[in-house]
C-alpha cells in the first residue's frame, strides 16, 4: 500500500515575499486565506551584487534574483508573477513633521482623514535634496484635538472635534537605490511589487504586541548592516541603521588568520563564539585546517573568539548608542530582541546583556502563520524579514503572485514522494547513519574552489547553506568535536 499527500493550492491566493540580503537571498511563499497564511514555501539562495539592501550591481543582483526565483518556481511547480520587496535598510534619515486641519465640529474623525493628515505631513517635511531623496514612510507618533492630547490613531477615529493635529516622524531614502531594485527585477524579467519598510516587517513578524507596547528595541544584524528600531505604547518610535555587520567579522578572519574569504565565513558559522573567556576548557582547544591529507594550519578556538569578539563589541556598542539617541534607553521594559543571521553567534546574547544591563532575548518569527511543503529554515532569524513581509502582504490583502505553470496545474503534489511504509523506515535509518558518519571527523578541511557560494547548482548551494545554519549550529558543531566539555548557561 502506498501513501501520497496531494496538496492544490489555488493560484489566486499566494503571495511571494523577497528579502534582498547581503548574503543571501530570502524567498517566502505563502497561500493567504482571510487573516490566515499558510507558508508553502521558504528557501534561501546565495546573494550577489546587493549591500545593506541596496542593488551594487545590477546584473549581478538580477542573476541572483533569477536564481532565487527559478529555485522556487522548480519547487512549487507555479510561476512567479510578482512580489512584495524589502527597501534597503540603509541609509535612511529621520525628521519630524506636525500636520493639522479644521473640521466641522460635528460629525466623526474617519481613517480617510487620517490618511489625508498623514499625506500633509509628507508633503510638508520635503527631503534636503529632492532630486537625489524620496519619502519613504511616516510613522505617526501621536494625535491630538482640541480636548485631548498624546492620543493613538485608535483613539482619535472615531471623535468628534474641530481641529485635528498629528505628529509624525518620516523616514526619508535614497532614490537611486529604490530605482536599481527595480532595475534588477526588470534586469531579471520579474515584476517588482511593494517595497516595504525593513524595520516594520522584522518587526511584525519577531516582536510580540505586549513586548512593543511595554518598550523594546529591535536589532537586526545583518551581514552588511545593522538596523535598531524602538517600539513603545505599539509604536514604533526611532529608526536607524549602521553600515557594517557580519561580512566585517568574516574579513577579519580572513585577514588576522590568513585564509580565503570562503573558509573564514565557514570558520564563522561553525565556530564563531563571543566572549573567550566564557569557552572554560574549550578555549585551548585547536581547529585544523587540512589540504588534502595535510594539516595547512591551525588555530585556536579562543584566538577565533577574540577576534569576532573585538568587532562585535564595535557593533554592539554602536546599536547601544543608537538606542541611547532614541531617548527611550530608560523605557525598554522587555529589553533588547536580537535578530539577522549575526544573532546566531553564540555569546553574543550575553555580550549584549553585559554592556547593556537590559534583558536579551533571540527574535524568531512567531507562530502567526502554518506551514505545508518546503519550509526548512522558516524558523530561523535569517527568515524574519521575508517572513514579516508576507505577514504585511497577507494585512493589506496584496494582490496575487502566481499563476499556473503551463505545463502544471500549479499544485505540490510533486513535492511528496510515493512510499511505503517500509521504505519510509528504511529512508529513516538511513538518515541517521548519515548523521553519525558526519560527526566523526575531528579536522576542518579548506572547501575546495567549487564549493563557494556562487555555484551554478541554486538548489545545492541552498542544501549546503541550510546544513550549516540549524538552531544552534556554530557551537553545536564545535562541541562534537571533543570529547567532554563544561556546560554553562550560555555556552
Amino acid at each position: 500500500m502506498t501513501t501520497k499527500t496531494e496538496i492544490i493550492y489555488m493560484e489566486e491566493q499566494n503571495i511571494v515575499s523577497i528579502d534582498l540580503g547581503t548574503s543571501k537571498i530570502g524567498l517566502t511563499i505563502a497561500r493567504k486565506d482571510g487573516r490566515t497564511a499558510e507558508v508553502i514555501y521558504y528557501g534561501e539562495t546565495p546573494s550577489q551584487g546587493i549591500a545593506r539592501g541596496s542593488v551594487q550591481n545590477v546584473r549581478k543582483a538580477a542573476k541572483a534574483i533569477s536564481e532565487a526565483i527559478e529555485l522556487a518556481e522548480e519547487t512549487i511547480h507555479m510561476k512567479i508573477t510578482g512580489a512584495v520587496v524589502n527597501m534597503p535598510k540603509y541609509p535612511i534619515t529621520r525628521k519630524s513633521s506636525i500636520a493639522s486641519m479644521d473640521r466641522d465640529g460635528e460629525s466623526c474623525v474617519e481613517e480617510g482623514e487620517i490618511d489625508t493628515l498623514r499625506q500633509n505631513a509628507m508633503d510638508d517635511c520635503s527631503p534636503d535634496d529632492p532630486e537625489s531623496e524620496k519619502t519613504l514612510i511616516a510613522i505617526a507618533q501621536s494625535y491630538s484635538d482640541e480636548d485631548t492630547f498624546q492620543m493613538c490613531e485608535e483613539d482619535i477615529v472615531g471623535r468628534t472635534s474641530s481641529r485635528l493635529e498629528g505628529c509624525y516622524d518620516i523616514y526619508i531614502g535614497k532614490k537611486k537605490s529604490l530605482a536599481m531594485i527595480d532595475q534588477a527585477f526588470n534586469e531579471a524579467g520579474r515584476n517588482c511589487g511593494t517595497k516595504l519598510f525593513p524595520a516594520l516587517s522584522v518587526s511584525r513578524s519577531c516582536l510580540s504586541e505586549d513586548e512593543m507596547n511595554r518598550g523594546v528595541a529591535l536589532v537586526d544584524m545583518g551581514a552588511g548592516a545593522t538596523s535598531i528600531s524602538v517600539w513603545k505604547d505599539g509604536i514604533m518610535r526611532w529608526y536607524d541603521s549602521i553600515p557594517f555587520g557580519g561580512n566585517l567579522v568574516t574579513k577579519d578572519i580572513q585577514e588576522v588568520c590568513n585564509v580565503s574569504e570562503s573558509l573564514a565565513e565557514n570558520l564563522k558559522k561553525a565556530y564563531g563564539a563571543c566572549l573567550p573567556d566564557r569557552l572554560q576548557n574549550l578555549s585551548d582547544k585547536i581547529i585544523k585546517i587540512m589540504e588534502g591529507n595535510t594539516v595547512s594550519k591551525t588555530l585556536q578556538v579562543k584566538y577565533l573568539s577574540k577576534i569576532i569578539t573585538a568587532r562585535m563589541i564595535e557593533i554592539v556598542d554602536a546599536a547601544l548608542y543608537m538606542i541611547q539617541e532614541s531617548g527611550y534607553a530608560d523605557k525598554l521594559n522587555s529589553g533588547i530582541v536580537l535578530t539577522g543571521g549575526v544573532s546566531n553567534c553564540c555569546n553574543l546574547k550575553t555580550l549584549v546583556r553585559e554592556r547593556s544591563g537590559l534583558n536579551v532575548r533571540i527574535g524568531i518569527p512567531g507562530p502567526m502563520f502554518t506551514c505545508e511543503g518546503i519550509c526548512d529554515g522558516i524558523s530561523d532569524q535569517e527568515a524574519c524579514a521575508s517572513v514579516g513581509m508576507m505577514l504585511m502582504a497577507r494585512d493589506i490583502n496584496y494582490a496575487n503572485c502566481t499563476t499556473a505553470m503551463d505545463s502544471g496545474k500549479g499544485d505540490l503534489s510533486k513535492l511528496f514522494d510515493e512510499i511505503t511504509p517500509g521504505q519510509e523506515a528504511e529512508a529513516e535509518a538511513k538518515e541517521k547513519t548519515e548523521t553519525v558518519q558526519q560527526q566523526q571527523p575531528k579536522t576542518v578541511e579548506k572547501p575546495k574552489a567549487e564549493e563557494s557560494p556562487k555555484t551554478e547548482n541554486a538548489s545545492k548551494s541552498r542544501a549546503k547553506d541550510r546544513d550549516g545554519k540549524k538552531k544552534g549550529r556554530g557551537f553545536e558543531k564545535l562541541l562534537s568535536l571533543f570529547d567532554t566539555i563544561t556546560e554553562e548557561e550560555e555556552v
